[in-house]
């Protein structure tokens, strides 16, 4: 009887750690994919900001096609 408790006890154990390590490793995924995210928005926004004598109707036309 405590044999059986014992081993539903290390299975039980071992679905818990598991489930946890995945949250983790999903969350360090996450983390990575966003910091990805910012890297090609500011490359964007300093191509943009490169660009000679923008005016308002192209600022607001780069807008409309959601480049800024």
């Amino acid at each position: 009887m405590n044999r059986k408790i014992f081993n539903l006890s290390g299975i039980i154990a071992a679905c818990v750690l598991s489930y946890f390590l995945g949250r983790s490793h999903c969350r360090v995924q996450t983390i990575t994919k966003e910091i990805e995210v910012v890297k090609y928005v500011s490359s964007q926004y300093r191509k943009i900001a490169s660009m000679p004598n923008l005016e308002r109707d192209a600022l607001l036309e780069l807008m409309r096609r959601g480049q800024l």
